[in-house]
């Protein structure tokens, strides 16, 4: 990564997380900030900080996320998604640096008559129709980038799902270890994006010298049934899957019928690499064990009753 200093934001979430543990790795100099050590929407304190790291890539992932809570606090949500963001991007413009931010597939609303007309997705060229809150919101901040004079990347992705935090995997891991039967939407259509295949990604835009805004996503169109049904199969989980219509799920925030994004600018970037939706699962689930194994081996030794070494409750 050639740039001198990294500043991240929201290294805390499911896509923070992954970037901050992909920085150390790397041996970049970096500040890393969760949303406990620095509220974005203080402004004040966002621009002092700015000004005594003076970085040169800020990458933000620090957003108010919950698409249903969105809509019984609207404020915070703009106030998180919007108005920080556009504080932020003068902030990146004023110390000469590059600004990443994601954004989401929400920005559409597409309807069974457009996931006809564009199979393959929405590109980025397309008229977003945000149908909610959050995604007013976050439709919002990326207007607040682009009508600043900072450089910036703008990320759009869909289902995000990583190691990290809550996400649609993990919860069908939960449920499917207890449950003989999962409820599950089918008219939903869309594709997983994973965090790790997003930061690859990323940084080959960023090596690419790109510019601008962009979609990363997994190959593929499917509903949340199917990536549940896939999610059961690749793990040897015995839950059984059960569609139903979003109408038997209700849920305070409207959900579009179709958000598939559309990749295929991404395609001709050099570094760049798209898996399917079922492969980047299997990956995901691959470092889930991986995860999980070690914590079993870091697990404390304690006696037991019979007086016999074991292993004790983390």
């Amino acid at each position: 990564m050639n740039y001198r200093k990294v500043m991240l934001l929201g290294a805390d979430g499911q896509l923070g997380t992954d970037w901050r543990s992909f920085l150390r790795k790397k041996k970049t100099d970096a500040a890393v900030f969760t949303s406990a050590d620095l509220d974005i929407t203080d402004a004040r304190r966002l621009a002092t900080v700015v000004g005594e790291v003076r970085p040169d890539l800020i990458i933000n992932c620090a957003a108010f996320t919950g698409v249903d809570a969105a809509e019984d606090e609207p404020e915070t949500a703009h106030r998180v998604n919007h108005d920080a963001v556009g504080h932020l991007a003068e902030l990146a413009a004023d110390a000469g640096a590059l600004l990443v931010h994601y954004s989401t597939d929400y920005v559409f609303s597409g309807s069974e008559a457009d996931m006809v007309r564009y199979p393959s997705g929405f590109d980025e060229g397309h008229t977003p129709n945000p149908a909610n809150v959050y995604a007013h919101s976050k439709y919002a901040g990326e207007r607040a980038i682009r009508g600043s004079s900072c450089e910036h990347l703008i990320i759009r992705t869909s289902w995000l799902c990583g190691a990290s935090g809550h996400n649609f995997v993990k919860t069908m891991l939960r449920l499917g270890a207890v449950k003989e039967e999962i409820s599950v939407v089918n008219d939903q259509f869309g594709s997983p994006s994973y965090t790790g295949n997003v930061i690859t990604n990323t940084m080959a835009l960023l090596a690419a010298g790109e510019k601008g805004l962009w979609h990363i996503t997994s190959r593929g169109t499917i509903t949340w049934y199917d990536f549940a049904v896939e999610i059961m199969r690749q793990t040897g989980l015995g839950a059984g899957i059960v569609p139903i219509p979003t109408s038997e799920f209700p849920v305070r925030a409207f959900r579009p019928f179709y958000t598939k994004l559309s990749t295929r600018s991404l395609e001709d970037v050099h570094g760049t690499r798209l898996v399917s939706w079922s492969e980047g699962l299997r990956e995901l689930l691959d470092k889930l064990r991986k995860a999980n194994k070690n914590a079993e081996h870091d697990k404390p030794v304690t006696e037991t009753s019979a007086g016999k070494p074991g292993k004790g409750s983390a």
